[in-house]
C-alpha cells in the first residue's frame, strides 16, 4: 500500500486539475431554463468566478511586460564579527547608510501558471554631504553606477488588471565612479557690469579608490527577494538585497554590501 500511495495521489491530483479545466467550459454547454434578464442561478456564478480565475491562473491575463521606474535606493555595509554584527556607511559611521536615486528600465514577462522572469537596466545615483565627508575637506560625495537584477517571478492575479509579483534571485552592481567634490566661491571681473563677481564653481574632485584598502570593492553581487503590487499600469516595488561579495573591510572577517529599494513604475500592457 504505502508503493501505492504517491501514485494513487497522482492520478487524484490529475483528475482534480482535469476537472477544474473542464468543468466551468462544460458548464457553458448545459441548456438552462429561461429566466428573467434580471436572475441568474447561483450556481451558474459559482461556475463563471471559478472559470474566469483559472483563466487568470493559466496566464490569459493582461500582460505587462516592460516598463520604467524611478525610486529610493540606501546601502551600508554589514561586517560580521561573530559575537556582534556591525552596520555602517562607506566612511565607517556606525548605522547609517547611503542614500540615493535609481531609475531605468525593468520587464517582466509572464507566462503560464504565473511563472516569469524579473528584470531590468538601472542607473542608480548615490550622494552625501555626511559629517566624515566635511572631515575630509569635501563639500559632498557622488557616486553613479549600474544595476542589472536576474529573477525568477511568480504573478499572483487578483483581476484581469490587477496583480501581485513574488521575485527572487540575484543582483549585480557596478560602481562607474566615485568622486568628492570641493566647490568654492571663484571672483572674477565681469566686463559687461565692468564689477567682480562671484562664481560658485567645482575646485576639487577626486576620485574613490574602489578596491582599495578599506575602501569598497567596485563590483557587487548579492541575493535579492522582493514584491511588486500592480494596478493596471501603476507599479510599486519593494526590494531587500544581502551581499554575496566580500569587500575586506577587516582581515578575517566579511563585509558584504546590502541594499534596499522603494521605486514606482510605470508598466506598459502587452
Amino acid at each position: 500500500m504505502r508503493r501505492l500511495e504517491p501514485n494513487i495521489i497522482r492520478y487524484i491530483g490529475s483528475i482534480l486539475l482535469t476537472a477544474m479545466y473542464i468543468w466551468p467550459c462544460a458548464a457553458q454547454d448545459i441548456q438552462q431554463p429561461t429566466l428573467k434578464q434580471d436572475s441568474q442561478p447561483e450556481h451558474n456564478q459559482a461556475y463563471s468566478s471559478v472559470s474566469n480565475y483559472w483563466t487568470l491562473f493559466k496566464g490569459e491575463h493582461i500582460d505587462y511586460p516592460i516598463g520604467l521606474s524611478v525610486g529610493y535606493v540606501n546601502k551600508y555595509w554589514r561586517t560580521d564579527f561573530g559575537n556582534k554584527v556591525r552596520h555602517e556607511n562607506i566612511w565607517g559611521q556606525l548605522n547609517k547608510r547611503i542614500h540615493g536615486v535609481q531609475f531605468g528600465v525593468f520587464v517582466q514577462p509572464c507566462f503560464n501558471f504565473g511563472l516569469g522572469l524579473h528584470s531590468g537596466l538601472f542607473a542608480e545615483y548615490y550622494f552625501s554631504v555626511a559629517s566624515s565627508v566635511k572631515d575630509m575637506g569635501y563639500d559632498n560625495f557622488s557616486e553613479w553606477g549600474v544595476y542589472l537584477p536576474l529573477h525568477g517571478m511568480y504573478r499572483i492575479p487578483l483581476s484581469e488588471n490587477a496583480a501581485i509579483y513574488l521575485f527572487s534571485g540575484l543582483g549585480f552592481n557596478l560602481a562607474i565612479s566615485g568622486t568628492y567634490n570641493n566647490y568654492e566661491d571663484v571672483r572674477y571681473y565681469d566686463l559687461d557690469s565692468h564689477q567682480y563677481e562671484y562664481d560658485h564653481q567645482l575646485v576639487t574632485a577626486d576620485r574613490l579608490h574602489y578596491g582599495e584598502s578599506d575602501w569598497p570593492k567596485r563590483f557587487n553581487s548579492q541575493f535579492e527577494i522582493g514584491t511588486s503590487i500592480r494596478l493596471h499600469g501603476a507599479q510599486f516595488t519593494f526590494l531587500y538585497s544581502r551581499g554575496l561579495t566580500n569587500h575586506n573591510f577587516y582581515q578575517g572577517y566579511k563585509t558584504t554590501q546590502d541594499k534596499i529599494e522603494i521605486t514606482i513604475g510605470i508598466a506598459i500592457a502587452k
